[in-house]
């Protein structure tokens, strides 16, 4: 499968989704998807706060932005 780049997606949000793909698969190929459409809903950490500086305030209500930090942690263990 492959890994899209996408801009809006935060580092801790890129990095918990890799390592949940990572218990799936060994290889991934990484390709751009500058531009693409960010999912609204998610948590403020979700987004790149690079990314939502550069969004209109119509755009940044639009994606719903739930006001709290998501917790990202993963336990490999559990997935064994």
């Amino acid at each position: 499968f492959y890994i899209l780049e996408q801009d809006w997606p935060s580092a801790i949000y890129k990095n918990f989704m890799r390592a949940i793909d990572a218990m799936a698969a060994n290889d991934a190929d990484s390709k751009s998807a500058v531009g693409a459409r960010a999912p609204p809903g998610l948590w403020r950490n979700c987004y790149d706060s690079k990314w939502l500086r550069t969004l209109k305030d119509h755009e940044r209500r639009a994606l719903r932005i739930v006001d709290e930090d998501y917790d990202f942690s993963i336990d490999p263990e559990e997935h064994d």
